[in-house]
Formats: structure tokens, C-alpha cells, sequence
């Protein structure tokens, strides 16, 4: 029963007017009744509908939540993993820098190791050539003593001395060249040595020694020539090695012009000397010259 029906309850109460139907109060309070139920039932399935949308809600909140929660445990194992590879990458920076300390270290080791075998060396070098020149001038102290044994030792400690250069030991080999007389012999370190053995041995160390081809054009005797690499030297030819290898030694001129016959002249730069001119041309260069 409801609003509506109001008019037919209001009827239904005059036909029972024998006091046993309802009266009009009562059937207008049941007519409010009846509506009650009627919001009472609307409210309820509206309630209802209410609550089947918010489980729907609940759901897909649910189900959100969910994706979120596994996308929260995917970007924090991510960011594990990040982490982790940027632990492992400062390590590995770590060991490059220390192995490229390392590098450097043993690169500036080395380096002060050189340095030190440089310097070593060359302190050796150094004494070596003094010992050389000390051996060299008591080598000469005893040859003008005419003391030719003790010479000849002296010439070979040296020549046994470290560090030398070609040129020293071209120079201490012609010295032992002069020394040994002319047909005889040298026992030079267990080996037999004339005096051409000798310059040649000088020649093969240093072939523009002044010392070895001065020497040797000393011991030429006159008329007699050398072989030295295949093409043949006289004493004039020695000297004038000299003076091609140093034109302005002195001594050399000298030597030259001792070997000029009267009456001819060599040729020296071009230009023709005859001895006269090579005494003159020592003599310029050094008024001492012997």
C-alpha cells in the first residue's frame, strides 16, 4: 500500500463504518508506513548497487595494487641490480687506477733504474778512459826510458779496459804497432802481432785514425807499401791520409814533406806542394813543429 492508494483506503474505511475497518488517522499513518518501506527497499538496492560497484572498485584497486606491487619489486630488484653493478664498476675502477698506479710505479722504477745503470755506466765509462790515458802516458814514460817490455804491458792493460770507444782503441792498437819493432813480434793477449798486424787492427776499429795512419807511415819503410782494404799505401801515402782526414795538423805537413822527394810534389785539395811548401805550411800552422 502506498501514497497512491490513499483514496481507496479512505473508501474502504467509510464502507466499514461499523467500527470494525480502519479509521482515517490510521490508515493515512499506514499509508506513511508504506512509503517508508518503499525508500527503505530503494535505499537498500541503491546500498546494494553501492557495494557492488566498490567491490568492483575494491577490485581493480586490488588488481592495481597488485601490478604496483610487482612493478615496486621489479624496480627495487632493478635497482639492487644497479647498484650492485655500480659496485662492481668502482671496483674495477679501483684495480685499473691501482694497476695503472702500478704500471707507473714500475715504469718510474724502471726509469730511475736506467738512470741509475746510466749513470753507473757512465761512471765506469769515465773512469775506464782515465785509467785508459794513465795507463797511455806511463806507456809512453817508459818507451822514452827505452823501457819496451813495461810499455808494451802498460798498452795492453789498456787495450783490455772496458767502455772504450773504436777510436780509443784504434789509437792504444797503433801505439802497440810502433812499439813492436819492425820483424819482430808482440804477444798481445796470448796472440802474436808485427807492427802491420797492429795498425791494421787499429785501422779496423776506427779506419780515420790520425794516430794509426801517423804511426803507420812511421813505420813503412821506404820503398815498401801496405795493403789497407784493398788499396796500397806508402809513408808519403800515410801522411797524406793525415792531411786529408785534418789539414791543419802541423805534423802531418811535416811528415809529408820529409817523404816528398827533391824536385817532385803531391797534391793536396788540389794544389801541388813541393817539400820546401810542406815544411813552409807545417811551419805556418805551428812554428814548433817537428
Amino acid at each position: 500500500i502506498c501514497s497512491e492508494q490513499w483514496s481507496g483506503i479512505s473508501t474502504l474505511t467509510s464502507q466499514n463504518a461499523d467500527g470494525r475497518g480502519l479509521t482515517a488517522d490510521q490508515a493515512r499513518t499506514l499509508a506513511n508506513l508504506c512509503d517508508a518501506n518503499v525508500e527503505v527497499a530503494q535505499l537498500r538496492t541503491a546500498l546494494r548497487n553501492m557495494r557492488s560497484e566498490h567491490i568492483e572498485v575494491m577490485d581493480r584497486i586490488q588488481i592495481r595494487l597488485g601490478d604496483d606491487e610487482k612493478a615496486k619489486h621489479d624496480l627495487t630488484l632493478l635497482n639492487d641490480q644497479l647498484m650492485a653493478l655500480e659496485d662492481q664498476q668502482n671496483d674495477l675502477q679501483l684495480r685499473i687506477e691501482a694497476r695503472e698506479e702500478f704500471v707507473t710505479n714500475r715504469e718510474d722504477a724502471a726509469t730511475v733504474r736506467e738512470a741509475l745503470l746510466d749513470a753507473r755506466e757512465e761512471d765506469l765509462v769515465n773512469k775506464n778512459v782515465e785509467l785508459f790515458h794513465v795507463y797511455l802516458r806511463d806507456a809512453w814514460t817508459y818507451y822514452s826510458e827505452g823501457n819496451a817490455g813495461d810499455c808494451l804491458d802498460r798498452l795492453v792493460k789498456a787495450v783490455n779496459l772496458s767502455y772504450l770507444t773504436p777510436a780509443l782503441l784504434a789509437r792504444v792498437w797503433a801505439n802497440m804497432g810502433l812499439v813492436t819493432l819492425s820483424g819482430t813480434t808482440s804477444i798481445i793477449n796470448d796472440e802474436q802481432h808485427t807492427n802491420m798486424s797492429c795498425y791494421k787492427k787499429a785501422l779496423g776499429y776506427d779506419p780515420l785514425s790520425p794516430v794509426a795512419w801517423t804511426n803507420l807511415g812511421f813505420s813503412l819503410i821506404a820503398g815498401t807499401d801496405v795493403e789497407i782494404d784493398g788499396i796500397m799505401y806508402t809513408k808519403k801515402n800515410c801522411h797524406m791520409k793525415v792531411l786529408e782526414l785534418n789539414p791543419l795538423d802541423s805534423s802531418a805537413w811535416y811528415n809529408t814533406g820529409n817523404n816528398v822527394p827533391t824536385g817532385e810534389t803531391v797534391k793536396i785539395d788540389d794544389v801541388d806542394y813541393t817539400k820546401r811548401q810542406c815544411y813552409i805550411k807545417a811551419l805556418e800552422l805551428d812554428p814548433s813543429v817537428e
